[in-house]
């Protein structure tokens, strides 16, 4: 459905707030927590049941799962494919791509001084701006944002049992938030992408038997892995996160 085939709610600014996350393996998330020490758990905290195992659901805690893609193609038959194995439920809202007017007005913001963003990079910022509009017009509450290209590992439910756990810890979330990951956070990103892991950035590290061999971890991005341990993932806040 596009986004312009709908009527939106009215509604007021309060009502504007949602959230956003992106998938890709990693854990990095923007908070308005100061920095800090890094904190170490060697089993998981005294979560309720009832919201840790919402990360588990076919949402994977989350309201919707949005799929960010202009056509149907090989891409999104695979994306499908991966869902129905791992038994995840994915909408493939149907966009209006941005104009080339749009896309020449996005890639002139700012004085001459600045870089600006290629062609492509200006695509696909609108096409995930739309995106937003088009879960704010809906009022969901919390929506997780996926490129057609992502992969994820078959144990993708158990992972993010664990990371309902740690960014509730992380964020000092009330044990009355029923949401699975709280609400102490604007934009929960799942995956690092070239985001650094700096030593002196807070953050909580935590055990996953998922974890692939660090020495498995090959191509630019293996660089910003520095402090972490085997056998480890982490919430951190966000220092310098890649792409979109």
């Amino acid at each position: 459905m596009s986004p312009s085939t709908f009527k939106p709610r009215r509604f007021t600014h309060d009502r504007l707030k949602y959230y956003i996350g992106l998938v890709a393996f990693g854990l990095c998330i923007y908070l308005y927590l100061s920095s800090g020490p890094v904190l170490h758990i060697s089993s998981p905290p005294a979560i309720p049941p009832k919201q840790r195992d919402a990360a588990s659901n076919s949402t994977l805690g989350f309201q919707q799962i949005l799929v960010l893609s202009m056509r149907p193609s090989w891409r999104t038959r695979g994306l499908l494919a991966a869902a129905n194995l791992t038994n995840l439920h994915v909408s493939i809202p149907n966009p209006t791509p941005p104009t080339d007017e749009l896309i020449a007005a996005f890639r002139s913001l700012g004085p001459p001084s600045v870089k600006h963003p290629q062609r492509g990079e200006a695509f696909s910022w609108l096409a995930h701006l739309d995106l937003i509009k088009y879960i704010i017009a809906r009022d969901y509450d919390t929506a997780l944002i996926l490129e057609d290209d992502v992969d994820w590992d078959l144990s993708i439910k158990p992972q993010m049992r664990l990371v309902s756990d740690a960014v509730r810890q992380f964020t000092y979330a009330p044990e009355d938030d029923v949401a699975p990951y709280g609400h102490k956070w604007d934009i929960l990103w799942l995956g690092h992408c070239g985001e650094p892991t700096r030593k002196d950035t807070r953050r909580l590290a935590f055990p996953d038997p998922s974890v692939p061999p660090m020495r498995n971890y090959t191509g630019w991005a293996a660089k910003y892995h520095d402090g972490l341990m085997e056998g480890q993932r982490v919430v951190q806040r966000a220092v310098n996160p890649i792409t979109i």
